[in-house]
């Protein structure tokens, strides 16, 4: 992940080029952290998929924002609640069944016709802020980003870099800072190592 790049722990020999490099300092890294909640039964709108809040000192860290999960393959009443900054900080120091404590607080309130709201059956909560594998959720351009950085991040250096792939939703140029935008880029990495030990395949041949 590009924050465990911008840590500096991977040491590379030979060092990066400079143009690689200066395009790791010129990205960030976002803090995000979700918790999923799952429910007996849906007492949220059934036309509502998402809804917002806006965090209090005393219901802190609250969720910002509150989506239904409404995949096909979710067969049973969930919500997902998304928290930024300073709150998701916050959230990897408390535990799940805290914060599914404080998010029903501000549903509570979004909701003050259902009293009392019905308690989660299940919880789960992200962490990934102190996850050392992760250390961050987003990736974004810095003040001194010229725009171009997520594609310089996807593109192998010359030399004995050549052998090295860059994927991570911050090499997608297209779609950066999302989850298809890594799975993308996972696929173009992938092609780049076929090519590399298969040779490149001739575009003609069906």
């Amino acid at each position: 992940p590009l924050s465990v790049l911008k840590a500096k722990e991977i040491v590379f020999h030979p060092p990066l080029p400079a143009w690689k490099q200066r395009a790791i300092d010129n990205l960030n890294m976002g803090h995000f952290n979700k918790l999923v909640m799952v429910f007996e039964r849906r007492f949220w709108p059934a036309h509502v998929e998402s809804f917002g809040s806006v965090a209090t000192p005393e219901n802190f860290p609250s969720p910002d924002y509150v989506a239904s999960a409404t995949l096909p393959h979710i067969r049973q009443p969930t919500l997902i609640a998304f928290t930024s900054p300073p709150g998701s900080t916050e959230q990897s120091t408390i535990a799940p069944e805290a914060l599914a404590a404080i998010a029903l607080r501000t549903l509570s309130r979004i909701f003050p016709h259902e009293r009392p709201l019905p308690q989660p059956k299940q919880v789960i909560a992200t962490t990934w802020d102190v996850d050392p594998y992760a250390r961050g959720t987003y990736s974004s351009l810095g003040k001194a980003a010229h725009g171009d950085e997520y594609v310089v991040m996807s593109k192998r250096e010359d030399g004995v870099g050549s052998r090295m792939i860059w994927a991570g939703e911050h090499t997608e140029g297209k779609w950066p800072a999302t989850v298809h935008g890594a799975v993308l880029s996972g696929m173009r990495a992938a092609r780049e190592v076929a090519d590399m030990l298969l040779g490149a395949l001739n575009e003609d041949v069906k």
